[in-house]
């Protein structure tokens, strides 16, 4: 996963790395669209203990089983994955099971690069859907966590900044099963995680959402393959992490926003009903495509392209008429319009609103 690359410009063989102008196996493989979850409003109380056996909870559904973090065309997980949200007036809540028969965590210190030895799961936030100024946070079976701002994509020359914090967060972790102990097979974690609507709004959240509000998120869990040595788990060597996701990204980049799925702020009695289509998510995964084939054309040429045709782009499911690229110097826009919303634009610096 591309984490921690800080980037002074768009130049040499990273471009084609860094930016995919097409992407595949993003989102439900029905519908090649970022998968959308309700949050219910919550009435009743919730006690953190990462058990998830409050009355509150038996009113959100469970999201999807996670999937391979680029989609359908690689083996499903071997180890189940899946979440569930809540809403109330306080903020936001996150309920997580995981299967899991090595139960191990190293890292106990807060703001720890969690993944680099230790299975994670991570939540990634962008309530205003803008790409920009976004959060994620990572937590291991020993409940530490790691919280840090995007300040863009790294893509986009983004900085990660671990000074940020989720003020007032509250994080609980239950097991089921022994840690650190390779002698015995365990059977999972779980998770509760509560984040107050003042900190979301710090990243521009509304605070608190209104019913029917709809939010920019994505869940990931790093999961890597294990020996045992002198009675320790080690880290097989040569093996990379394996990562699992709830709305495949299509290439392993969980730093794709405008590739996440979404949480809907729903009733308390509304749970279960379908939820409203998403009109912007195919403008969104379309501007996606057209900003990194403007990085690598950039990359080429030296200039922005000012239409589709140079980039090669097929606007499907819109027509090119809908489809406006303006470009001059080191700067571009490109806009989408549809009857569903007026117009939705992409800028040079990943900026999507």
């Amino acid at each position: 996963m591309i984490r921690g690359i800080l980037l002074a410009g768009f130049a040499g063989s990273l471009l084609a790395g860094l930016f995919s102008p097409v992407s595949t196996g993003v989102g439900d493989p029905k519908t090649g669209l970022p998968r959308a979850i309700a949050a219910p409003f919550s009435t009743g109380p919730i006690k953190l203990d990462g058990k998830l056996d409050e009355g509150a909870w038996a009113k959100a559904p469970w999201s999807e089983l996670f999937e391979d973090i680029e989609g359908s065309k690689n083996p499903k997980p071997p180890l189940a994955t899946r979440v569930k949200l809540l809403h109330d007036v306080l903020g936001l809540y996150i309920g997580v099971q995981m299967e899991e028969p090595h139960l191990q965590g190293v890292f106990t210190e807060h703001d720890s690069y969690i993944f680099h030895l230790d299975n994670d799961f991570e939540v990634f936030l962008d309530p205003d859907g803008d790409c920009q100024n976004y959060a994620e946070l990572e937590m291991n079976a020993r409940n530490t966590t790691w919280d840090l701002l995007l300040t863009k994509p790294y893509r986009d020359g983004g900085r990660a900044l671990d000074s940020f914090e989720f003020k007032g967060l509250k994080t609980a972790v239950h097991l089921d099963g022994t840690i650190n102990d390779p002698s015995d097979n365990d059977k999972g974690w779980s998770i509760e995680i509560f984040i107050p609507w003042k900190s979301l709004g710090e990243i521009g959240g509304s605070s608190p959402p209104k019913t029917g509000d709809r939010w920019r998120i994505n869940f990931s869990r790093v999961e890597w393959e294990w020996d045992v040595k002198d009675g320790k788990y080690v880290k097989k060597p040569g093996k990379a992490e394996r990562n699992w996701v709830w709305s495949p990204q299509g290439e392993i980049n969980m730093h794709l926003p405008e590739r996440w799925g979404s949480v809907v702020f729903v009733g308390p009695e509304d749970g279960s009903k379908p939820l409203p289509a998403d009109s912007k998510a195919s403008a969104r995964l379309l501007l996606g495509r057209i900003h990194g084939a403007q990085h690598v054309y950039r990359g080429k040429t030296g200039k922005f392209a000012t239409s589709l045709d140079e980039l090669k782009l097929d606007p499907a499911p819109f027509a090119k008429e809908a489809v406006q690229i303006w470009a001059n110097e080191g700067r571009y826009e490109a806009t989408v319009s549809d009857k569903a919303f007026p117009k939705l634009k992409i800028i040079e610096d990943g900026l999507l609103r």
